[in-house]
């Protein structure tokens, strides 16, 4: 049943050094740009308010700060 995951697994850890930590940092990578921010409204709304803009506004919000150099929304 778990087959898939075992192969992926042995083919992941089989890596070269340089693949391995490269595909580890583009995991890292993607973890933290489209699944944390999304993860951080759901807690914001459920606890909070919702975002003022909506889910797509915060992404918006997000990626604007990342790019516009505001030493806030990189802490």
């Amino acid at each position: 049943m778990f087959d898939w995951f075992y192969r992926a697994r042995d083919w992941y850890l089989s890596q070269p050094r340089l693949n391995f930590e490269a595909i580890t940092v583009g995991a890292a990578l993607l973890v933290g740009f489209l699944v944390m921010p999304a993860l951080i409204y759901i807690a914001g709304s459920l606890t909070l308010e919702s975002y003022e803009g909506g889910f797509f506004s915060l992404y918006y919000d997000f990626f604007k700060g990342l790019f516009v150099p505001h030493l806030t929304f990189w802490w």
